[in-house]
């Protein structure tokens, strides 16, 4: 199911929508708890076609990149950017994909994107999250399904509204199920 960004909207369901203000309010509110950025913290990701990571390893979140994509320290201590598998949120920042419907619809998707983007570090902040790599890599990004207190992320950011169901995966039909709720 090929959703476009356009069709994202806020959650109509209230029930819904308390539990994305929930999910977006589980960290502290201080700034000194908050993760960085990772141009902030100039994180370097290790090479990805040098690293062969086990099913169900634990990792560190280090910073959040973007909705779908953020460092993680690994237990040899190496840093690793990982792109989540089957989903995909609107771009946080402009780039060329994001040009493409010119600039008045990037600048709409950017302000989506940030907010994808806080959802995920939200999620993510001061978490361990267990990696289910599929061992592929996109531009130096490692794909993976990602586990946070072993809930799916991906299905998570699905059913908050905030991104799509993408691409061919394993688990397609469970996101599928998740973006039609958003649909309603």
């Amino acid at each position: 199911m090929a959703e476009s960004f356009e069709k994202i909207r806020e959650p109509s369901n209230p029930t819904r929508t308390a539990l994305l203000i929930v999910l977006m309010n589980i960290l502290p509110a201080s700034a000194e708890a908050a993760m960085p950025e990772c141009h902030d913290i100039g994180s370097k990701p290790a090479p990805t076609e040098s690293v062969r990571l086990e099913g169900n390893e634990e990792a560190e979140v280090v910073c959040v990149v973007d909705g779908d994509t953020f460092d993680v320290r690994i237990k040899d201590g190496r840093v690793l950017r990982i792109r989540l598998w089957g989903v995909d949120c609107p771009e946080s920042r402009k780039v060329k994909k994001c040009m493409k419907n010119g600039e008045a619809a990037c600048e709409e998707e950017i302000q989506r994107g940030k907010k994808a983007k806080e959802l995920t570090k939200s999620l993510l902040d001061g978490k361990k999250v267990t990696l289910q790599p599929k061992y592929s890599n996109i531009k130096n990004r490692k794909q993976a399904y990602v586990l946070v207190n072993g809930k799916d992320l991906s299905k998570t950011l699905i059913g908050s509204c905030q991104c799509v169901e993408k691409y061919s995966h394993q688990r397609k039909e469970e996101y599928e199920k998740e973006a039609k709720k958003c649909q309603k």
